[in-house]
């Protein structure tokens, strides 16, 4: 596709006020997309940017979203809740609703950025509920091509859920859920963010996909947390912590959630996904594009990413 017909499409992005939809819709404007992004509340005013107000259950706002665009970025979603229904409101009904606006309007292509987690359904709401946003989509005949990203952890400028780990590892502590030598496939968002813009190019259709940065077979928690420690000049003693421990201070985690009303990410569910021994990608789903390799390895990506956090003063 020559570049000049590429300026003249327009992506419609959910997530776009999110971390990692964040970094996708810039990845979009340096591409020289013109993007529509949907979100809550009003938004300021961006060159290249159309706003559209409303929400996953909005199916006006997600009409207008959709209309006149090539193609659908999907990556709003929720990794808290209290409970089945709030995981699965938004991640498995709102991509219905995405999808069912997406058909009306006359989109080409559907990206869903999914997760690994979605392998695993049975070990967490929030794993089901991304296991049932991809049955949505691979069940029915659409009109559209579509395709299935499954990142795995994903890390960057702007994540507030990894800090906590890396302030763990500065203080000289890793607690490793389960055995150190569990393993984890890491991404860092720039990379997997250029990889899907790059994919609207080379749209690999009606198929799933996992990504990470390249390096086979993932890192096992005590290789994370030496990374880390390195990048501080120290050593941190790395604990692995016994599953019952881990499930009980997720319980007591989710009780005050409950509690309080105010979901939280450390909950029972989630502590079964942690103590799951391998979250790395499988080869043979590993996403291959031709103009995309990742730029950062986890070095380079945690010092990226820790010198972000300095700069901004949450470390």
């Amino acid at each position: 596709m020559a570049a000049n017909q590429l300026k003249n499409k327009t992506i419609a992005l959910t997530g776009a006020t999110g971390f990692l939809g964040g970094h996708i819709l810039s990845h979009l404007l340096k591409n020289n997309y013109e993007v529509k992004a949907l979100a809550r509340q009003e938004m300021p005013m961006r060159h290249g940017v159309t706003w559209v107000t409303g929400d996953l259950h909005n199916h006006k706002a997600l009409q207008t979203l959709t209309s006149e665009c090539h193609s659908v970025i999907h990556c709003a979603g929720t990794i808290k809740g209290l409970n089945e229904k709030s995981f699965f409101h938004i991640n498995r009904y709102g991509t219905d609703n995405i999808l069912r606006a997406a058909s009306e309007t006359g989109v080409g292509q559907f990206l869903h950025i999914s997760s690994l987690a979605a392998r695993e359904p049975s070990l967490s709401y929030y794993s089901a509920s991304k296991a049932a946003a991809e049955h949505a989509i691979t069940d029915k005949n659409w009109p559209f091509k579509w395709s299935i990203i499954r990142p795995p952890g994903i890390y960057g400028p702007g994540d507030m859920e990894t800090l906590s780990l890396i302030k763990m590892v500065r203080n000289r502590l890793m607690l490793a859920p389960g055995n150190a030598s569990n393993r984890a496939s890491w991404i860092h968002v720039s990379d997997l963010s250029a990889a899907l813009v790059t994919i609207l190019k080379h749209f690999p259709a009606s198929e799933i996909h996992e990504i990470d940065d390249g390096q086979a077979k993932g890192y096992s928690h005590k290789e994370f947390a030496d990374t880390i420690g390195n990048i501080f000049n120290i050593s941190p003693w790395i604990v692995s912590a016994p599953g019952f421990l881990i499930k009980a201070m997720a319980n007591i985690n989710g009780l005050a959630a409950q509690i309080r009303q105010k979901p939280t990410i450390f909950t029972l569910p989630k502590a079964r996904e942690l103590l799951h021994p391998n979250w790395i990608v499988e080869e043979s789903h590993r996403l291959k594009l031709p103009d995309w390799q990742p730029h950062y390895d986890l070095n380079k990506g945690m010092k990226n990413t820790i010198e972000w956090y300095s700069q901004n003063g949450f470390l």
